[in-house]
């Protein structure tokens, strides 16, 4: 992404205007130059104006995550609540973020799964805000699949963290321009007037607040079987592309063996960071419905998931929940992936009475 061209465009306008005022001033121009100047200097206040106008958008809101300081201990989160010493939290990508609620619990639990989230920012994460866990607190490390595969990262991956994750971890290669898309979001280019009209058109200029995903208050699934197997494609179709994979059964591809060695070091420097900190890493493996789960070959099970585990070369323990038939029931899902409400529920009690935590399910 190309975030500098706006810049010269303001440089030129201050540096011109300025100019052009000074040298009517001094009389080595007449009023002509000076309202040349002034419509320079005009112009830079629109833009200023308008740069002002996109960060009050839902648009601008909704690029960076935790917006309102609900879902991490941030400084900002840390004032609004009293908790400390949490016993357990989950990481991971889509499915993390759709598999565990502790809402309702004895137990205090934080969920800092996202969709989607990258390995190495569960790492980052985890170094941020590790002071809120109790000494013995658990870290559920969600395995979802291809997690055993790396995905060079991109500027997103950045900016979207700004508000969550500590300077000190962040990806260098783009911590500074994704602090100046933050300051300056007119360098996302047209999407960002278009979405500063289309607030002004609506006549609010009042900050909205983000809002939680409809998703998270579905019970049931409202897919039939025939939507379910579309939607099981769907993602087969996806991973696909994204990893250069012919089919799941296939044997790991050179290019892939080199990614998955890097995603081992990473869970590797993940799970000695929880046991230097005094916290219990546990692998879990969760479930899907069975219109997904045929899709995964004993040859993509071994080599993305268990093979992946086994290099990291680390005793951890491990839930594996990929063939429980309580738990891949249709009903507990919105799609043929992601727990509903309903399932959410059952299986965080699963796991967490699995390793001990919680006495009832």
């Amino acid at each position: 992404m190309k975030v500098s061209f706006l810049i010269p465009v303001l440089v030129a306008l201050v540096l011109s205007g300025s100019t052009v005022i000074v040298f009517a001033v001094l009389g080595f121009g007449g009023l002509a130059w000076m309202m040349v100047g002034l419509l320079c200097l005009g112009a830079l206040c629109g833009v200023v104006m308008l740069n002002w106008v996109v960060k009050k958008t839902p648009w601008y809101i909704t690029r960076f995550w935790d917006w309102e300081h609900e879902r991490y201990p941030t400084c900002e989160w840390r004032e609004k609540h009293a908790e400390r010493d949490f016993d357990v939290v989950n990481l991971g990508s889509s499915m993390g973020q759709w598999g565990f609620d502790y809402a309702g619990l004895s137990i205090k639990g934080l969920n800092w799964a996202r969709q989607p989230q990258s390995l190495q920012n569960d790492l980052r994460l985890l170094q941020t805000h590790h002071q809120i866990l109790k000494k013995g607190a658990h870290v559920l490390i969600t395995i979802v699949p291809f997690l055993g595969l790396f995905v060079p990262p991109r500027l997103g991956g950045t900016y979207i963290y700004l508000n969550v994750i500590d300077d000190r971890y962040h990806d260098k290669a783009f911590l500074k321009k994704a602090k100046l898309l933050k300051a300056f979001p007119l360098l996302f280019g047209f999407v960002s007037v278009r979405a500063a009209v289309a607030w002004l058109r609506r006549g609010r200029l009042k900050p909205v607040h983000a809002s939680q995903d409809e998703r998270y208050s579905v019970l049931d699934n409202p897919m039939t079987e025939s939507e379910l197997e579309v939607d099981a494609l769907k993602w087969v179709e996806g991973w696909r592309e994204e990893f250069t994979i012919n089919n799941l059964g296939d044997e790991i591809t050179d290019e892939n063996v080199v990614n998955r060695e890097i995603q081992v070091r990473t869970m590797r420097e993940l799970v000695d960071f929880c046991f230097e900190n005094g916290y219990k890493p546990v692998y879990v493996i969760p479930p899907v419905t069975h219109f997904l789960s045929r899709y995964f070959t004993p040859t993509f099970r071994r080599l993305y998931i268990y093979e992946f585990l086994d290099m990291v070369g680390r005793d951890v323990l491990r839930l594996d929940y990929m063939d429980r038939c309580d738990l891949t029931k249709v009903e507990l899902y919105f799609n043929s992936f992601f727990f509903n409400k309903t399932g959410r529920a059952l299986f965080t009690k699963t796991v967490l009475s699995d390793i001990g935590i919680l006495t009832t399910r």
